[in-house]
């Protein structure tokens, strides 16, 4: 199941400003700017080129998202391969 991103500005400001502010704490720097890339139109193939990340991860990060939303994402802790639904 493909999840779209929609951001509202609201929304697209904070994860900027964390894009910006997190260029150190590269966890915290890829999961924001990935859903901006989302946002955006970037299809997986290309946001794995631009942050050297696994298609899997991109699909997990966008679920979680998409899900539990945008604190969730930036907290959360992997225990096992795949994220739970």
């Amino acid at each position: 199941m493909a999840y779209h991103i929609n951001l509202t500005n609201k929304q697209e400001q904070r994860l900027r400003k964390i894009v910006r502010e997190n260029q150190d704490n590269k966890n915290l720097f890829k999961r924001a700017y990935c859903i901006l890339l989302r946002n955006d139109g970037q299809n997986n193939e290309n946001i794995t080129r631009i942050l050297d990340i696994h298609e899997d991860t991109i699909a997990d990060w966008v679920r979680i998202y998409t899900k539990r939303g945008l604190d969730e994402l930036l907290t959360y802790k992997y225990h096992k391969r795949g994220c739970p639904d």
